[in-house]
């Protein structure tokens, strides 16, 4: 916390900025936030930005927030891979009933709108024209249907440090075609279901996340079963890292061999 403008009394400020960096590299100026606050101690008011560069943003989008309190007025700008910013302003009172959005956001290939809607609410009487979504694919080629067949099935070890799991695994053929369009994307699908679940840290991040878990089930895409086993085994092997250090092993009662 760095003092701006002091107050009259001993010790008070009425004008201070204060920072703090995101992630685990400790980059604020990669992602962080700040705060300036100002005014008095009964009505303290509050100017914050967030930032994060690079990797982050997954899509395009502009929003202005209007929420009870906290956030009382907010803006986001999101650039894919660049950027993205959050400006708020808050003064702890409440001037509308209802948190609202007003949005413009490109992701997954279509257009998102909010106009002037509630936050996080969504109902089958919502206008379209006030929020929606649009696609032009799906208006040029048709909505695009998937489906999928079973195509194998059996057991697999997966190796982890301390010990195997094994896990039963389906191979799924899959498929996304578009009705007026003559090619069709395809994939193979491995879904896996863990005869003993593989232990990892809990996040620590919540109360309800303090305790250990472990992954029951995964599922994704991937060209053959050694690469899926590999990106199952590596995937866990991060979020142990990131939970629990690079030395966390599971209590040996949890450990399987």
């Amino acid at each position: 916390m760095k003092t701006l403008v002091k107050g009259k009394e001993p010790g008070e400020s009425r004008v201070w900025v204060s920072s703090q960096a995101l992630g685990h590299q400790g980059r604020k100026w990669r992602h962080g936030r700040a705060w300036l606050f100002f005014g008095p101690s009964e009505r303290r008011r509050v100017l914050g930005v967030s930032w994060a560069h690079g990797g982050l943003p997954k899509h395009f989008g502009v929003s202005l927030t209007v929420r009870h309190f906290d956030d009382l007025i907010g803006f986001s700008f999101y650039v894919p891979v660049l950027f993205s910013w959050h400006v708020w302003y808050e003064n702890g009172r409440c001037y509308f009933d209802q948190e609202r959005e007003i949005s413009l956001r490109i992701f997954s290939g279509r257009l998102w709108w909010h106009l002037w809607m509630p936050i996080d609410e969504w109902r089958s009487t919502d206008p379209r024209w006030r929020r929606g979504s649009w696609s032009p694919l799906d208006t040029l080629l048709g909505r695009e249907a998937y489906s999928e067949t079973e195509i194998a099935r059996g057991t697999v070890e997966i190796d982890m440090p301390e010990g195997a799991y094994p896990a039963e695994f389906k191979v799924y053929a899959a498929q996304w075609k578009r009705p007026r369009w003559p090619f069709a994307k395809r994939s193979t699908r491995f879904e896996f279901k863990m005869v003993d679940p593989i232990p990892e840290p809990g996040k620590g991040e919540n109360f309800w996340d303090m305790d250990d878990t472990a992954t029951f089930e995964a599922s994704l895409h991937s060209t053959s079963l050694d690469e899926a086993v590999a990106r199952i085994r590596a995937s866990i092997l991060r979020r142990r890292e990131r939970y629990g250090g690079k030395s966390w092993r599971p209590a040996p009662v949890e450990a399987q061999s």
